[in-house]
């Protein structure tokens, strides 16, 4: 009994003694006179419960609940924490809201915070997965001060999925009041929960612009998008920006292969029409085989007015009015043309590629080539990759070391020109790293087009350049915003054909033909652009080709075939073809047989056609009726009954294999009917028949 008692006292004691250090203790802890730290957690949202988010918070939110207690607040259970959200600090100066300068700690002098108009001095930092945490210890506190906490797309990095990007926006900017007192007094640790939607990443697409396809200059086969030498493609790109994004860039860059040369009619609208003005809205930077458009402050304003959520208060680039926009889409129209050029080589890819630059971040320098992966022709069957890395826009950066732990996948694509596509190639991927930063592949066929594709590597943009035949160099330029949209590429291509002129068995190559060609329905007849250009440059062309695509496939050694493929461009900007329809057979371009019977077309789109003979070659009969033929992805190489080089018609089961056609001639044996011989022939018979009669009469006198 006495040891209960004791245990009784015991804790009585106790009791009392808790009694009288509680109160001790709280008053300790209201004695704290200031707020040290104040950790940011940016929430991520979706739109309908941004719409019913009571601003204030949900009930019972204090200012001291970490995340996890906040989750389990009322309406906070779905809130998503991001990372890579730029957050800097201001103090209210009268009237005007000013930057705390100090990147890490703020700056003070004779007790009084330092400013900056500089944003990236000023004090802040980006939000992690676990938020932003801010010593503020040093801020002045010793009365109750305001402070704001303001989001800074322009220094964000983050990127959603599949390219979102942030949206709407509530408890943004931030208002603190420091020392943060709540019911409990003055709170040492404090949190706050900015909170945003995303906005999905645009539309972007590319097309041949069929309805700018009309008139005298309009392309014959637009439909199987394929094109003679002279043609001007035209284009036009769709690119739809969703209601609720505001962008600190907006570009479009584009890039053709070889055989294209860009025009001079770069057009850009929008629906509804926002007024843009060239080279106050967006500025144009052009070479005749590329361009950059790139929206300025003052585009991004006028976009921003539309696209923007309805109480955004977004500045473009941090700057200029706060907007507050009508949350509505944008649809911008990109037109231009391009014209096939005589060095578009027979059955490769003529492909032309855009990409839009779209993000919160205007660090980055969109240029030709990002994103974009040209045809490259291998060289003695090889195709060798470089790779390297830069932070900033290839002219003015150099290369930087290749990221830890980072690999890089490519893969590599043929071209196919029947079916006008590109196709993996199998097992075929190579990986690159920081001790193999290059890579080559083997055993390809030098008459073929490939392409190598990068995989996509977040926060980095491949820029694709070929340095030569067999050579590509690719460079990782680092970038903040989301990967770039780029459709498949628009790809055209042109074809040809070739023949041989003979005598009748073959033996014989026949020099001086003239030929015309006509389309399929014989309405209209192929001329050159320049009357004064001659056909022996265009047939020069032809024989050059057809002489480098023979010594690849033999092969020949490297230096013989690289010769003869300098050759063959040499000879294409001698010809300088530019081909272009008329009316009448008159105006027609004649194609003359050389001494070895040879002539050809270069850079017919493909489809049907007709030749028709004018002049035979000298003593020999001239075909009457045009022929049909067809040019196709194996035309000129291929489907032929005789090689274009040398040699006699082809038989047996080559009869097919050759790379021209045969055109057949008859040796004159007797005057042909309509000809001057047959006039000859005509005037002597009707002498001859006179002296007869003349005989006859004399003899029946005499008789």
């Amino acid at each position: 009994m006495k040891k209960i008692k004791r245990m009784l006292s015991l804790i009585l004691s106790l009791v009392m003694v808790v009694g009288v250090l509680a109160p001790s203790l709280y008053a300790a802890e209201e004695k704290a006179t200031k707020t040290e730290t104040v950790t940011l957690h940016k929430l991520l949202l979706d739109d309908n419960t941004m719409k019913s988010w009571n601003v204030k918070g949900p009930e019972g939110y204090d200012g001291t609940q970490n995340l996890e207690a906040f989750k389990k607040l009322n309406g906070a259970s779905n809130a998503k924490e991001i990372a890579n959200v730029y957050f800097a600090w201001q103090y209210k100066d009268g009237e005007t809201w000013k930057y705390i300068k100090g990147k890490d700690t703020p700056e003070l002098e004779n007790g009084k915070l330092k400013s900056t108009d500089d944003v990236k001095e000023a004090f802040g930092k980006l939000t992690t997965e676990s938020g932003a945490e801010f010593n503020v210890s040093n801020l002045p506190q010793d009365k109750p001060t305001e402070y704001r906490i303001v989001e800074v797309r322009e220094l964000s990095t983050y990127v959603g999925n599949d390219g979102a990007t942030l949206s709407a926006m509530k408890a943004v900017p931030v208002e603190i009041t420091l020392p943060l007192v709540n019911q409990n007094g003055i709170q040492k640790n404090v949190h706050v929960y900015p909170k945003n939607t995303e906005t999905g990443k645009p539309d972007n697409k590319k097309e041949l612009d069929k309805n700018a396809n009309s008139g005298e200059a309009a392309i014959d086969n637009l439909e199987n998008k394929s094109v003679k030498i002279g043609d001007k493609i035209p284009y036009v790109v769709t690119s739809t920006i969703k209601a609720g994004s505001t962008y600190n860039k907006l570009a479009w860059s584009d890039k053709l292969s070889k055989g294209l040369t860009l025009n001079d009619d770069i057009t850009l609208s929008s629906e509804p029409n926002i007024q843009l003005e060239k080279d106050n809205d967006y500025t144009i930077t052009k070479e005749n085989d590329s361009f950059v458009l790139v929206l300025t402050n003052s585009g991004l304003t006028k976009l921003a007015k539309k696209t923007a959520p309805n109480s955004s208060k977004f500045r473009v680039n941090g700057q200029g009015e706060e907007i507050d926009g009508e949350n509505t889409s944008v649809i911008f129209t990109l037109k231009y043309s391009a014209k096939v050029n005589s060095e578009a080589v027979i059955n490769n890819p003529l492909q032309n590629t855009n990409t839009l630059h779209y993000g919160n971040n205007p660090g980055y320098t969109p240029e030709p080539g990002d994103n974009n992966p040209p045809p490259v022709t291998p060289k003695d069957g090889k195709i060798t990759v470089n790779k390297s890395f830069t932070n900033g826009p290839l002219a003015s950066s150099g290369d930087v070391s290749w990221p830890n732990g980072l690999e890089i996948t490519l893969s590599l694509q043929v071209y196919d020109p029947q079916g006008n596509k590109w196709s993996d190639v199998n097992s075929q991927n190579k990986t690159l790293n920081s001790t193999t930063t290059s890579g080559e592949w083997t055993g390809l066929d030098n008459n073929k087009q490939y392409r190598v594709i990068e995989k996509d590597v977040k926060g980095w943009v491949p820029n694709y350049a070929v340095q030569e035949d067999g050579i590509l160099k690719i460079v990782n330029k680092k970038n903040d915003n989301p990967e770039p949209i780029t459709p498949e590429p628009v790809i055209v291509r042109t074809g040809g054909k070739k023949f041989v002129k003979t005598n009748e068995d073959g033996k014989e190559r026949l020099n001086g033909a003239e030929f015309i060609i006509s389309n399929a329905d014989g309405s209209k007849y192929l001329a050159k652009l320049a009357n004064n250009e001659i056909d022996a440059n265009q047939q020069a062309l032809v024989l050059a080709e057809t002489e480098y695509q023979n010594a690849v496939k033999k092969p020949e050694a490297a230096d013989k075939i690289a010769e003869l493929k300098t050759k063959r461009d040499e000879a294409a900007k001698t010809a300088a073809i530019q081909w272009k329809w008329v009316n009448s057979e008159d105006e027609a371009h004649k194609f003359i047989t050389n001494e070895q019977g040879q002539w050809g077309v270069y850079g017919l789109a493909y489809g049907n056609y007709k030749y028709k003979e004018v002049n035979p070659p000298k003593d020999y009969a001239k075909q009457e009726e045009p022929v049909e033929f067809m040019v196709s992805a194996t035309s000129f190489n291929t489907d032929g009954n005789i090689d274009y080089v040398a040699g006699e018609p082809l038989s047996g089961d080559k009869i097919n294999t050759g790379d021209a056609t045969q055109i057949k001639n008859k040796k004159i044996t007797i005057p042909q009917t309509g000809g001057i011989g047959t006039i000859i022939f005509a005037v002597a018979g009707i002498a001859l028949m006179g002296f007869a009669a003349y005989a006859i009469k004399r003899n029946s006198k005499e008789d």
